[in-house]
């Protein structure tokens, strides 16, 4: 899939713009990449949800147990190499 195909894709602990749109609109941000190579004091305000991280990092909040699906622990690479069996 791809922009343009009527299917929305949100992630704002991870976009600068999705995460500007739920801040101004009170959304829920939920982090599923852990910062671990940012600065610690960056890495807490991402976790809580306080600051948008747009590098790469360990997935987290990432398991859906009806689709057998977990790939927390897992880098953006292996991550959508796992969650590409289930397309």
């Amino acid at each position: 899939m791809g922009y343009g195909t009527g299917a929305i894709m949100a992630v704002p602990a991870h976009d600068t713009r999705d995460f500007e749109f739920a801040k101004t609109f009170g959304l829920p941000i939920v982090c599923i990449l852990d910062p671990l190579k940012a600065e610690p004091d960056l890495r807490s305000k991402v976790l809580a949800g306080n600051a948008c991280w747009t590098e790469d990092g360990n997935y987290i909040n990432s398991e859906n147990p009806s689709l057998g699906l977990n790939i927390n622990g897992m880098d953006k690479q292996d991550g959508i190499k796992n969650g590409d069996r289930l397309a």
